[in-house]
């Protein structure tokens, strides 16, 4: 029963505010669109290590990288931007509650206490959203790696 009561408040401050879910999502599938191009680069290396050091070899590594290092940009601001939104969102609602609060709760939680809440907890409320879409797309990315790997090598499965 005491459980409930701790998770309430938690999901209760995501349910208030407008998260933008699509710059979430865009963010962690653009990871894993990176994933998969950095694992392209893995064919390319084998030629290199052959010693075909052909143009296309290596202008299609270049590509793949630049474009990797292009999607993980594009991921960044996108996720940045989400979790920038977040904390703005909930700054301003936490601003305008400890507005509305009595003088003597003010005095019992102590000004700094409420400014604190304000400035860190939010900002770490938002980069937790953060870090569970990047989980999920370094998951992805980790096993991909893993299938790439065991691909390469068969007789490491068995």
């Amino acid at each position: 029963m005491k459980k409930n009561k701790v998770w309430k408040p938690f999901f209760g401050f995501y349910a208030r505010i407008r998260i933008p879910w699509l710059f979430y999502i865009s963010a962690a599938i653009l990871g894993m669109l990176a994933a998969e191009m950095a694992l392209q680069a893995s064919a390319f290396t084998i030629q290199v290590n052959k010693g075909e050091l052909y143009n296309s070899v290596i202008l299609g590594y270049a590509l793949i990288s630049v474009g990797t290092a292009l999607l993980g940009a594009l991921r960044n601001i996108l996720s940045e931007y989400a979790s920038g939104r977040v904390t703005f969102r909930g700054q301003s609602m936490l601003w305008s509650k400890i507005l509305r609060l009595w003088q003597k709760d003010v005095d019992r939680e102590g000004p700094s206490s409420l400014i604190s809440s304000v400035t860190n907890e939010v900002a770490e409320a938002s980069n937790c959203l953060l870090l569970i879409f990047n989980m999920a797309a370094s998951l992805y990315a980790f096993m991909r790696a893993l299938i790439r790997l065991f691909s390469f090598h068969a007789g490491l499965t068995g």
